[in-house]
């Protein structure tokens, strides 16, 4: 099958989990032997363009168009004027758009893939030409910014705002759409509530089970590692939370335990044995070598946390709040712990650092899980019938 892909930003280098969502899923059909054309903006500022070209290469032909993201004040003027959610001004490219439109005129698209709600204006060109459109819905948007606004009682009615116009977007690009997807059964039940009862069909993240083991050389008994990209906003306010409120506690309780953090471009907030590495630029360096946990602390979310697959199929045992694990269907304390409270975290902490068997066990718990439920080939074969159905349904 011939497939057009719309996307908000390069899968490649995958430095978040949306770009490692995205990665994994073009390499899953790419082996079943779809064409993929795949539509991104691309900023030189966030990386080398050559470099993510020859890193996409093996699942698509990469069209990245050359795109600096306008700021947020710019969106939201344009949001004004165009009546549309602020983090869809954000994403809309006109440039991008044209790449769509230059393809659909010289090559044989059977099904245009768009991923993301915020990509959804980009497929305009196809929805004119009555093409099938597939809509992956990542998370709940809405839903994120909703839970946001919980957090900053200053501009909480800004951000429900915003929530209220991005819910009424998802409802009407989910009924245009032909097909939509979701990645867990709560985004499922929650799209489908948003859009009257439409449709919304699952498929999971796909993952392979096995990954090699991190190469970072991370002091610290135990070795704890928060995993948090700073530039998308639950997980920035899910790290500063953790930081100002629940390390200081925790760091108390577990006097030899050393917090590393990785992911983002500016330095968290200063704390006690914290260390910051800086922006990742290859997935491995921000898991270890020997023993360590990973550590997600989020208080709002939806979807599914790729760290968290990663951090399974790598061999690092996860400790996460109960938002972290929404999505993920794991039962606690087998495949992952759950902790909402600092003396909740450190007795998981505690448990997983002090027993090696219980960790091996949950490692091999949660490799089993992915096997079951994440493996790329079928996932693949999942998203190969959603495409092929809407190509009859558009027929």
């Amino acid at each position: 099958m011939r497939i057009l892909w719309i996307a908000t930003k390069s899968p490649y280098p995958p430095i978040d989990g949306g770009r490692l969502l995205m990665l994994h899923t073009l390499q899953a059909l790419a082996a079943m032997g779809h064409q993929i054309w795949l539509v991104a903006p691309f900023d030189p500022a966030v990386a080398d363009r050559g470099q993510c070209v020859a890193g996409l290469l093996a699942a698509c032909r990469p069209v990245l168009v050359s795109s600096r993201r306008r700021g947020r004040l710019a969106a939201a003027v344009r949001s004004v004027i165009e009546r549309l959610p602020v983090s869809v001004a954000l994403h809309r490219a006109a440039d991008v758009r044209r790449e769509v439109e230059r393809l659909l005129d010289t090559e044989s698209i059977d099904v245009v893939h768009v991923e993301q709600i915020q990509a959804f204006a980009q497929c305009a060109p196809a929805l004119e030409r009555s093409l099938p459109v597939v809509l992956r819905a990542q998370n709940v948007e809405s839903d994120l910014w909703r839970g946001m606004a919980r957090t900053r009682a200053p501009v909480a009615a800004l951000w429900n705002l915003e929530a209220r116009r991005l819910a009424l977007w998802e409802a009407a690009a989910i009924r245009r759409a032909t097909r939509t997807i979701a990645l867990s059964a709560h985004d499922v039940g929650r799209l489908s509530e948003l859009a009257g009862g439409s449709s919304i069909i699952r498929v999971a993240a796909p993952f392979p089970a096995v990954l090699p083991r991190g190469t970072a050389d991370f002091d610290g008994s135990p070795a704890l590692i928060l995993l948090a990209n700073m530039s998308w906003g639950p997980n920035r306010d899910g790290a500063v939370w953790f930081l100002r409120a629940l390390w200081p506690e925790l760091s108390r309780l577990l006097p030899g335990a050393v917090l590393h953090h990785c992911g983002g471009r500016r330095p968290p907030p200063r704390a006690e044995r914290l260390r910051w590495h800086g922006p990742l630029t290859r997935a491995e360096h921000a898991f270890p070598a020997g023993d360590g946990i990973a550590i997600v602390p989020l208080r709002v979310a939806s979807g599914v946390r790729m760290r968290i697959l990663e951090a399974w199929a790598r061999g690092t045992p996860v400790v996460a709040t109960p938002a972290a694990a929404v999505g993920l269907d794991a039962t606690p304390g087998r495949e992952l712990a759950v902790g909402e409270n600092a003396s909740e975290l450190a007795k998981a902490i505690e448990i997983i650092h002090g027993d090696p068997e219980r960790r091996a066990a949950m490692v091999d718990h949660a490799r089993e899980r992915l096997r079951a439920h994440h493996d790329p080939e079928a996932m693949a074969r999942q998203l190969s019938a959603v495409y092929a159905d809407a190509l009859t349904a558009s027929s």
